[in-house]
């Protein structure tokens, strides 16, 4: 194991760039999850960062980690889009848009046991590669993203053996949905149009 000096400079300097305590780490071995992050970064205020958009934060409940406080911005959309389909589309139909259903933690079926388990998506997309040497994959990273962090998908792409140069990696000011800021909704759009450029 490491020697306990040294698990406390590690811990110190964790502190430093976290704003965890450094007790935290030399309790937890020096780890601690995005979920575990969120909930105890603002814990002396009361407060939850948020999951999508850690710009958004709320008093902390006896529900513990939920609901997530950049929730508030998913009606806006709901809203906006079911108007979207309707006057612009002029898409008759009568069903309300919905935004996410079934997609709780306890009901994920979209190929592991939960949305952050283990799941070979990169082997997936290896052999699209290998069969459609054209085809190059967009990871759009919201800096405010706690849920799917920006090292965690540049860490991805560094491990997932894809070809040099099939992935492209782009930044964006915002939160999961990057594209609630207007700079990043024009950004994302014109990254799409290059990646589609890619793709035929």
């Amino acid at each position: 194991g490491i020697a306990p000096a040294e698990k406390d400079r590690i811990a110190k300097r964790l502190e430093e760039f976290s704003g965890i305590p450094a007790a935290y780490y030399r309790d937890h071995d020096l780890r601690i999850s995005k979920e575990e992050y969120r909930g105890l970064l603002l814990k002396d205020r009361g407060l939850l960062l948020g999951r999508n958009d850690g710009r958004y934060v709320a008093p902390m409940t006896n529900k513990g980690l939920a609901p997530d406080p950049s929730d508030r911005i998913m009606p806006a959309f709901q809203h906006l889009f079911q108007d979207y389909i309707h006057k612009d589309l002029a898409v008759d139909w009568p069903e309300e848009y919905v935004l996410l259903k079934g997609t709780e933690l306890d009901q994920w079926k979209w190929g592991g046991s939960g949305p952050f388990a283990d799941w070979p998506y990169s082997d997936r997309l290896l052999k699209v590669m290998k069969a459609n040497p054209r085809f190059h994959v967009l990871i759009g990273n919201g800096y405010h993203d706690t849920q799917t962090t920006v090292g965690a998908a540049e860490y991805a792409v560094r491990q997932s053996g894809w070809p040099e140069g099939r992935a492209t990696l782009s930044y964006y000011e915002g939160g999961h949905m990057a594209y609630t800021v207007e700079r990043s909704a024009k950004k994302f759009t014109d990254d799409i149009r290059i990646l589609i450029g890619l793709n035929h």
